[in-house]
């Protein structure tokens, strides 16, 4: 498979698991939304680290030696900038709880699952284009 496609096809899986880790803070299931939330967290990193052993050096080489400057620094920011999700859902992960603690739960995945959205939609937008451009041959 096609590396953008494999990608989209993560997001898309990723995407469901936040959407049932967000039905079970709805049904005040914390423990079922901590075992996603660490489920979610392992295929966020695999994810991650399929983007930056496939996706990013052949798109910063193909950039870089197009002297695309403004591309170069926006698909660098994107690698530094995905490190913030990680060391969120990390710390969300690891914090421990209790079922007292499924609101302050809820609230920080909200802020989580934006920042996940968001980062889908500007890789699917901006990032995957710029592989398709500069990276591919």
């Amino acid at each position: 498979m096609d590396l953008l496609k494999t990608l989209k096809a993560q997001h898309a899986l990723l995407e469901e698991k936040c959407l049932a880790l967000t039905a079970r803070l709805e049904e005040n299931d914390c423990a079922g939304a901590r075992a996603l939330l660490a489920e979610l967290h392992a295929e966020f990193m695999a994810h991650i680290r399929l983007e930056s052993e496939a996706l990013f050096p052949p798109l910063l080489a193909g950039a870089e030696a197009q002297k695309a400057t403004a591309q170069l620094s926006l698909a660098r920011s994107f690698e530094t900038g995905v490190g913030i999700i990680c060391d969120a859902l990390g710390r969300a992960a690891a914090r421990p709880a209790d079922d007292q603690e499924v609101d302050a739960f809820a609230q920080d995945w909200a802020t989580l699952l934006h920042a996940l959205r968001s980062r889908f939609a500007a890789e699917e937008a901006s990032l995957f284009p710029m592989y398709a451009r500069f990276a591919r041959r």
